[in-house]
């Protein structure tokens, strides 16, 4: 997604995206609002890409098999372009 859309939008969304998330510092969201409303000083020059873990739970599928389900906003500070990712994982 832009950072050029709508504000509220993104407002709105970020609102949703903190409701569900038990990992976020207020530092983090901090982080994540700025980058939606459009800062691109990036706190950590080394990286052009950085990932925030947002959440994560363990889900049971077919069989008893269990996964673990992690949830990463990540944001480009080279295009400006964020997304929100999950990542599934075998958990024992």
């Amino acid at each position: 997604m832009r950072t050029e859309g709508n504000k509220r939008q993104q407002l709105l969304i970020a609102q949703e995206m903190f409701k569900e998330s038990q990992n976020l510092t207020r530092e983090h969201k901090a982080l994540i609002l700025g980058f939606m409303a459009g800062a691109r000083e990036n706190p950590y020059p080394n990286r052009e890409v950085v990932t925030i873990k947002l959440n994560d739970r363990v889900q049971e599928e077919s069989e008893g098999k269990k996964v673990l389900i992690e949830t990463v906003f990540e944001m480009n500070y080279k295009t400006g372009m964020w997304r929100k990712l999950q990542y599934k994982r075998p958990h024992q």
